[in-house]
């Protein structure tokens, strides 16, 4: 009989727990739908953030393991899935040498089977790009010639310096800023850059930060992209620092400049060789898939 009731009390606590982590869910879910459900451009989103009580929920409840259970991992992702209902909970389990899976900014070693893993189509990956152009108000033709350049949309893609996936995320720079944008004021795991929508969310949102916010100021659009393209591969201060080594200067100085201009500074002055190469390569992939609709 006193096994029986020990039995009895224990399936309670149980049951109870669990009751008690769906609810939470669902409440983190909830309240940052809310939050963003006035929103009717999704432009906008930019300028707002998740509930200071929901992103501190998150990051203190949440462990940052990259092979987390299921049920955390859920958890991890609720203002993500909020923002964005297409984003689904698929995550990716890559495992990596072992300290690489617990810090998220060493690369895999070179036997990593995220080396190997040969690049897809971008039919693979059309409808997260479309509806990630579509929430930021970015062009898909620039989101795909980034995605081509940066991995030939490979999600396994891991570069020397450690950029990860689709879009190629460092995760100390853009991935960090495009997590504090979501109200997430924490660093990307691994298996996060590794799941081809979380990736391609958080690069579209950094694509749009640059666009909206950092290059706000600069007025014509076609100009703001090319800083945009340039400032993807190398940084903000560096393609600034092309025109004036002051930012606000170099934001004048733009202006005053037709965007053929800026582009020929950009792909000639570029203190990187990489980033004027790069400027080139997603400029002419950009028009390369405008030309295909």
């Amino acid at each position: 009989m006193l096994r029986l009731m020990l039995g009895s009390l224990a399936g309670a606590v149980v049951l109870g727990g669990i009751a008690t982590h769906t609810q939470q869910i669902a409440a983190i879910s909830f309240a940052v739908m809310s939050t963003f459900s006035e929103q009717p451009s999704p432009a906008k989103h930019i300028a707002k953030s998740v509930p200071s009580s929901v992103a501190t929920q998150t990051a203190s409840t949440v462990p940052a393991t990259p092979n987390a259970p299921p049920d955390v991992m859920l958890q991890r992702y609720a203002p993500l899935v909020a923002l964005s209902p297409n984003l689904a909970i698929t995550p990716q389990i890559v495992t990596p040498d072992a300290k690489a899976a617990s810090d998220p900014t060493i690369p895999p070693s070179t036997t990593s089977p995220a080396l190997v893993k040969p690049p897809v189509n971008s039919k693979t990956f059309e409808q997260m790009l479309q509806a990630a152009a579509e929430r930021y108000d970015l062009d898909i033709h620039l989101l795909h010639a980034i995605a081509e350049t940066e991995s030939r949309f490979n999600p396994h893609a891991v570069s020397p310096a450690g950029a990860i996936g689709v879009m190629q995320l460092m995760p100390t720079s853009g991935g960090l800023d495009a997590m504090r944008s979501l109200g997430l004021p924490r660093l990307p795991t691994r298996n996060e850059l590794y799941n081809p929508k979380i990736n391609i969310e958080l690069g579209a949102r950094y694509v749009a930060l640059l666009d909206q916010h950092y290059f706000a100021e600069v007025l014509n659009p076609k100009t703001r992209e090319l800083l945009v393209i340039a400032a993807y591969n190398g940084g903000m201060n560096n393609a600034l620092k092309v025109f004036a080594a002051d930012k606000d200067r170099a934001i004048r100085t733009i202006n005053a400049l037709a965007p053929q201009m800026v582009y020929d500074a950009l792909k000639n002055r570029h203190t990187s060789a990489e980033t004027r190469g790069y400027v080139q390569k997603v400029t002419l992939a950009k028009q390369r898939y405008k030309s295909r609709v």
